[in-house]
């Protein structure tokens, strides 16, 4: 008879196992057969088609990127290894660029290799933020220093390593206008990093100004004068009298009409660049005209009528006689020049009505002509 036996094989321990013998057993006639085994297909299948990561980037696991259907590690490589490399399952990224992860399993005793894929990985360059700064600054000061700002370097780089920097370009001078000035920043170049730009600005302000205003000391009968203050911007000081009885102002010029106190304000109401400056108040005390002689006699010239109209008498109590009298208008021109020692009245009819000055080596009178 025919005999045979049932085994078993364990493909884990690739071992043949005695199960039953048939032997001498009746009826059991087996035919002859033949043990065949197979081993297991495997399948790589990839978590992500295209592998996208930054400049920078900490090392992740290749197990991120790729596993297989048998679970047994995978062999990967990188075709351009100075944008990445993979040591002990961990992908290291180097620099920027565009290359290929080539993914394989080869199998073992149990499963047959799998097929190889290929992985495009893509390395992109770090993100900087560059910040022009907000500053402000007074009209006439010079320019503050601008610096940029950075933010987003790795590791232990910082704008040491940048390729070519960034630059700012702005309008902005000493002397500009009160206003707000754009500060804009020209982007840079580097193999690593990309730029993202904030604009900045410089906000010009307005100036204080101070207002110097010499003193005045004037008596009745001096010519008219010009007031000679100043303001440190440079700009035009105005004047105004508070008894124009007295002193008369117009632009610059005052003229003096009679004596007493009184209270010129200088002012400056400011411009675009610069604040209005406080007022600058200065009494003046025009005082009366005494004229003396060697021997300290008092000299008086009497002239009268005040108002007159057609003809001015002049009469003069000293022993110092004028030889010239002179006329002046209110801005300080002469409109009429008379020799005194040729007559003692002088005719004043052709004068336009108004006020004036009569002047002489020994005094000076105000006069007024209807």
């Amino acid at each position: 008879n025919k005999m045979g036996s049932i085994i078993a094989y364990d493909p884990k321990a690739n071992t043949v196992n005695f199960i039953h013998s048939f032997n001498g057993l009746d009826g059991a006639n087996p035919e002859n057969c033949s043990l065949s085994t197979f081993k297991d297909e495997q399948f790589l299948f990839i978590l992500k088609e295209v592998v996208n990561v930054k400049f920078g980037d900490a090392p992740f696991e290749l197990s991120n990127v790729v596993n297989s259907t048998s679970g047994l590690p995978i062999q990967a490589l990188i075709e351009d290894p100075s944008i990445a490399t993979i040591s002990n399952g961990m992908i290291i990224i180097k620099k920027p660029g565009i290359t290929n992860i080539i993914l394989n399993q080869l199998g073992d005793s149990e499963h047959l290799p799998a097929k190889s894929l290929i992985v495009k990985f893509v390395v992109d360059k770090a993100v900087l933020q560059v910040t022009a700064p907000q500053l402000s600054k007074i009209y006439g000061e010079d320019m503050p220093e601008i610096v940029l700002s950075y933010d987003g370097f790795k590791g232990t780089d910082d704008i040491k390593v940048i390729d070519v920097l960034p630059t700012i370009s702005y309008t902005a001078t000493k002397t500009s206008n009160v206003g707000t000035y754009p500060i804009t920043i020209i982007t840079g170049n580097d193999e690593n990093y990309s730029f993202s730009l904030k604009d900045g600005y410089i906000e010009i302000k307005q100036s204080k100004q101070v207002i110097t205003f010499p003193t005045v000391g004037k008596i009745t009968g001096d010519a008219p004068f010009d007031l000679n203050a100043t303001s440190s911007s440079g700009l035009e000081v105005f004047f105004k009298s508070d008894n124009t009885e007295i002193l008369a102002v117009q632009g610059k010029t005052a003229t003096i009409l009679g004596f007493g106190i009184v209270q010129i304000v200088a002012s400056q109401p400011g411009s675009l660049n610069f604040f209005a400056a406080d007022d600058v108040v200065q009494s003046i005390e025009i005082k009366q005209v005494t004229v003396g002689t060697d021997n300290d006699v008092a000299n008086k010239l009497v002239v009268y009528p005040i108002p007159a109209t057609n003809r001015l008498f002049i009469e003069f109590d000293g022993e110092k006689r004028p030889e010239l009298i002179q006329i002046l208008d209110l801005i300080g021109q002469v409109v009429m020049e008379v020799k005194i020692i040729e007559r003692d009245s002088i005719d004043i009819s052709l004068l336009p009505p108004g006020l004036y000055f009569l002047r002489s080596e020994v005094a000076n009178v105000r006069i007024q002509k209807l």
